[in-house]
């Protein structure tokens, strides 16, 4: 799931709208602009409710100076792609809010360490090292997951599968299935040369023939057929 940001200064929400009031009461009073880009796409890595308002697990502009990430209401975004990753499970948390309101019990849809376990959130934050490495595992997975728009860097090519990052010239092996793929030295996620004659943007964008993992048979296909499966064709 992919998100794009539309509001980021919680003064410029009317004061009794219904979101002021849920930001008013998860955000210090000191704090006015989020930590939030406008137009900036962020992509989603869990999935809340808390009352009938779903938030949003994303690694804000802050992310790189922790390991974890921040929840915020999906009403400060768009949704860029609507597609919910295959890592999640159902499960529960709890949500604090601020000190008048006591701890209540949240829906989640999250990776499964995370949705198995009511603490494990808590634990990530405080760092436990345990905690840090699973999620950053997952998160790897997640972050590769699908086309992202955003993400126009193509790893280089050096034999068969064998790739190597434009920015670090680390070279690794990588799956001709995934669309994505992270460079293990610097992070850098890029998009696998295969398909880089078939990226689209999950909404609507110009696709190009060429060949694409098929998240059905689990097999290599051409890109016209895959969409078509994928993004059935009506009229």
């Amino acid at each position: 799931m992919l998100v794009r940001c539309d509001q980021n200064i919680i003064s410029k929400i009317p004061r009794f709208a219904e979101l002021r009031t849920e930001l008013d009461s998860w955000f210090s009073s000191v704090e006015d602009r989020l930590f939030l880009t406008i137009g900036k796409m962020y992509l989603v890595y869990a999935l809340t409710f808390r009352g009938s308002i779903p938030w949003y697990f994303i690694a804000d502009d802050t992310y790189d100076g922790k390991h974890y990430p921040f929840a915020y209401p999906a009403r400060l975004f768009s949704l860029v792609d609507n597609r919910v990753s295959r890592h999640w499970v159902f499960g529960f948390a709890f949500s604090r809010g601020d000190e008048s309101r006591r701890a209540t019990m949240t829906s989640l849809f999250a990776v499964e360490p995370w949705a198995k376990d009511e603490t494990f959130f808590e634990r990530l934050v405080d760092g436990e090292d345990d905690c840090v490495k699973r999620f950053d595992k997952y998160k790897g997975s997640l972050d590769c997951e699908f086309p992202n728009p955003a993400i126009t860097l193509i790893a280089g090519t050096i034999d068969a599968n064998w790739l190597n990052c434009p920015k670090c010239g680390e070279a690794w092996e990588a799956s001709p299935h995934e669309r994505l793929v992270k460079s293990p030295q610097c992070a850098t996620v890029m998009v696998n040369p295969p398909f880089s004659n078939t990226i689209r943007d999950g909404a609507g964008g110009t696709l190009k023939r060429g060949r694409a993992f098929c998240a059905y048979c689990q097999g290599i296909q051409g890109t016209i057929e895959a969409a078509t499966r994928t993004y059935p064709v009506s009229g």
